[in-house]
């Protein structure tokens, strides 16, 4: 009964009213003929050809004020790249705070700015790109409009700050193959900035009000731009590892990651034998509790799309997913779908300590798929399953996302279990919240 009640509202919130369109602010895409240097210094002759944008709002302390300082940004692009400026003014340049240099490191703190594209102009999925003055780099994903934000995926980009005497400049160069994006004429982009000014502890943005810094769907737009893939399709990372130890029998192994580019909305990897032992060790912690630690995803195989596997509740944790002999990943968008299918092998019994199974193999299959409605509202589908030992186990679920004002939504989630153990077990949730900047009330 329970969860045919579910099923039934979710139904009728997916037949809502769309949010009702909020005015944003538009900036030109200027193509270079020649791209400015990279140096933090805005003299650059490319720069001019661009608009100035300004005039940016607070998120807070002042929610829906004008910043206490002046904030320019120019925005402009290549064949390759797309470059970004910003000039912050500041009364006082000698209290610029800079202190954070470990890359993804919290810059909240510091002074910094960022930039953010929804490359599909969709309202729920956006990649952002921020920095201080010590030109540390914080970079991520963000998806179902705000509400999962994750900052472990990381992408090759160049950014230069430069003290000056009214404040500090920062040049950004980023690449268009680190994302993927709605390609052709004449496209539009959603589009935002953000600076912090920890010394008022204000936050503001170019376009708002926000209700939140990631709310996607209140980014302003970037229009005129052409865009077309032209970069290499592939990339391949093979390696190799050798031990040679007195009266030990030599050892050798080898793996290789392949990644290729079927569209500029759409990538499939192949790993085999991956060296995962190059990845940042886990901090050690004493779990003194009954449930299950909660560590952090740094594989990159696992990294592309993963924000798309942050639900309420986890169908897929791929950190329990060891040491993989190969792996194979679609992911990116396709017809109108965020879509993300995996499959691998790995040997439960080398984590679980359960010998009498050692070396039969596990197969993992994961297929998620998430359409955007209604503007900037969801609806998801995620199976999951892991074959061992002759035996299936996962599940099967669907979750929403739905924004019905620009304060009002609610997630709602229903999933069943499958497996040799509580075969046919339901979970299900149904939350609506109020969320404002300064305030959030769950129904």
């Amino acid at each position: 009964m329970k969860s045919k009640l579910v099923l039934c509202l979710i139904a009728v919130l997916l037949v809502s009213a769309p949010l009702p369109a909020q005015e944003k602010k538009t900036a030109k895409a200027v193509k270079f003929a020649t791209p400015p240097v990279i140096d933090g210094v805005l003299d650059d002759e490319a720069w001019q050809q661009c608009e100035p944008l300004s005039d940016f709002i607070q998120l807070f302390p002042d929610y829906n004020q004008a910043s206490a300082v002046r904030t320019i940004v120019r925005i402009g692009y290549d064949d390759e790249t797309i470059y970004v400026a910003f000039h912050c003014y500041d009364p006082d340049p000698s209290g610029i705070a800079a202190a954070i240099t470990q890359r993804d490191g919290d810059i909240a703190d510091d002074d910094a700015v960022g930039v953010a594209f929804d490359t599909f102009n969709d309202d729920n999925n956006a990649y952002f790109f921020n920095t201080n003055l010590l030109g540390t780099q914080d970079d991520g994903r963000v998806a179902d409009n705000g509400r999962s934000v994750t900052n472990t995926w990381d992408a090759t980009w160049r950014c230069v700050p430069q003290r000056t005497e009214d404040g500090w400049c920062a040049e950004f160069a980023i690449p268009l193959r680190v994302m993927r994006f709605k390609a052709g004429e004449n496209v539009t982009w959603g589009l935002n900035f953000l600076r912090a000014y920890p010394r008022r502890q204000e936050l503001c943005s170019w376009n708002g009000p926000l209700e939140d810094a990631w709310r996607i769907s209140q980014f302003g737009e970037l229009t005129g731009l052409d865009v077309r893939t032209r970069s290499k399709r592939y990339d391949f990372i093979p390696y190799a590892i050798a031990r040679f130890q007195e009266n030990e029998k030599s050892d050798a192994e080898a793996g290789l990651d392949v990644r290729y580019r079927l569209s500029s909305t759409l990538s499939a990897d192949i790993t085999i034998n991956p060296d995962f032992a190059t990845i940042e060790a886990d901090e050690e912690e004493i779990n003194l509790t009954r449930f299950e630690q909660d560590l952090e995803e740094k594989r990159p195989f696992f990294l592309e799309g993963s924000e798309h596997f942050d639900q309420r509740i986890r169908q897929f944790y791929s950190r329990r997913i060891g040491d993989i002999p190969w792996g194979t990943k679609i992911n990116g968008h396709l017809a109108g779908l965020d879509v993300s299918l995996i499959g691998a092998r790995s040997d439960p019994a080398e984590t679980s300590g359960d010998t009498a199974h050692e070396g039969n193999n596990a197969t993992y299959t994961v297929a998620r798929a998430k359409k955007v409605m209604f503007g900037s509202s969801n609806i998801g589908f995620l199976a999951a399953n892991r074959r061992w030992n002759g035996e299936d186990q996962g599940s099967l679920g669907i979750d929403a996302s739905l924004f019905f004002t620009r304060t009002l939504g609610m997630t709602a989630q229903f999933v069943r279990a499958h497996g040799p153990e509580d075969d046919g077990a339901l979970a299900w949730f149904v939350r609506p919240a109020w969320d404002r900047a300064n305030s959030h009330f769950p129904v």
